[in-house]
């Protein structure tokens, strides 16, 4: 269930990353509704569902920042396509990611 509510938590906290002033709460209430009830259902009363929340919050965005080029590379490639399946996913987050390791390589400096 954890992982489900990070799932749910990590779209509006996404939105928020890439514009701030775009998002509206109601645009993620389905997706804090979802986190709520695992919440509450994991823990034994809302002041620990609550804690737990802002955690699964904290652990989502620090994921997200770290991923941040992964998916803007995932966005970028769905707005060219329109649609990925799970296979075209997966391959295009290992390309980004080698890709990524490659940028950060003293070796990929040009003249080396």
């Amino acid at each position: 269930m954890e992982k489900r509510a990070i799932i749910a938590l990590a779209g509006p906290i996404a939105q928020k990353l890439y514009n701030e002033r775009s998002f509206r709460n109601y645009h993620a209430s389905e997706d804090y509704r979802t986190a709520g009830e695992m919440a509450l259902r994991v823990n034994g009363s809302a002041k620990q569902a609550e804690a737990w929340l802002k955690w699964l919050e904290i652990r989502a965005r620090e994921a997200l920042q770290v991923e941040w080029p992964i998916v803007e590379g995932l966005a970028e490639e769905l707005l060219r396509t329109s649609t990925l399946n799970g296979e075209q996913v997966k391959r295009l987050r290992s390309d980004l990611i080698i890709s990524r390791q490659a940028a950060k390589s003293p070796l990929s400096v040009e003249g080396t």
